[in-house]
């Protein structure tokens, strides 16, 4: 017997019942992960270290560990102080175009080639740099 387009039709209507489900359940797995990766980066910075590995009922062994990046942007009306000018300047216009990640990811370059004496920002730039912490968890299969 020959599949009809209403079964097929049936089928991919089924197929995108279970997928709506599926999503609306990892939307609630994501919304508790959230919630206990806040109380857990909590218990970490309290308890004063940055990885523990569990045994689960689940999955057996997982390591469970906390990292915090630096985060960079742009202070509120830095472009009207010099920015472009002090960019220009320095050889460093193409800065103008770059999204928070890799401004962040220059700064902790930055950061780190101070280490050194060594520099690849200016001071002034660095001066209009807002920079905040991010910490977060993941989880590896031990």
């Amino acid at each position: 017997m020959q599949e009809t387009t209403a079964d097929i039709a049936r089928q991919f209507a089924e197929t995108t019942a279970q997928k709506r489900e599926l999503q609306d359940v990892l939307k609630t797995t994501q919304a508790a992960l959230d919630e206990i990766e806040s109380r857990l980066i909590a218990a970490l910075v309290e308890d004063g270290i940055a990885k523990v590995t569990v045994e689960t009922d689940h999955d057996g062994k997982w390591t469970i560990s906390a990292s915090t990046l630096a985060w960079a942007r742009l202070k509120e009306g830095a472009a009207g102080d010099g920015l472009v000018e002090i960019l220009r300047a320095n050889g460093l216009v193409e800065l103008l175009t770059i999204n928070s990640t890799k401004l962040s990811g220059m700064y902790r370059d930055h950061v780190a080639l101070m280490q050194y004496g060594s520099e690849i920002l200016p001071a002034q730039f660095v001066e209009m740099i807002e920079v905040s912490e991010r910490t977060k968890i993941s989880a590896r299969k031990a």
